[in-house]
């Protein structure tokens, strides 16, 4: 993938506050399918309420012309190579599946979280409303 926002110029950092940066919406200028929002949160203890997690990662594209349809919020409190796993699940789904993408992290957790026993199929790791 590369920077969806080539050219605007954010500083140092590797993210912005969209509302800063109103030219995000210039459609003529970028023109891009998805926006994946990495938030931590509480995943793992299965306590998201995903309603208020996508309000308030969304909010702020409330008014680009594809303001649901196009935003995915994927945890960001779970390990890179996951996280890269869940995205290319929502961008690329003919080649790597959610079911996959939960597989991955089912072994992940079975073999490192301390017997931990936890159903990864029955969480929430992507938000998203269509």
């Amino acid at each position: 993938g590369k920077f969806g926002l080539e050219g605007l110029d954010v500083g140092n950092t590797s993210s912005i506050k969209v509302v800063d940066f109103p030219e995000v919406y210039n459609t003529m200028k970028y023109n891009f399918d998805y926006i994946l929002h990495l938030r931590t949160g509480n995943y793992y203890a299965n306590a998201v309420d995903a309603d208020t997690v996508w309000k308030t990662c969304t909010d702020a594209f409330g008014d680009w012309e594809k303001g649901t349809e196009g935003q995915y919020v994927i945890c960001g409190g779970m390990p890179v190579p996951l996280r890269i796993a869940y995205a290319a699940s929502v961008m690329h789904p003919d080649l790597v599946s959610l079911d996959y993408a939960n597989g991955l992290h089912q072994q992940l957790v079975d073999k490192f979280f301390n017997g931990d026993k936890l159903d990864i199929a029955s969480m929430n790791f992507i938000i998203h409303k269509a």
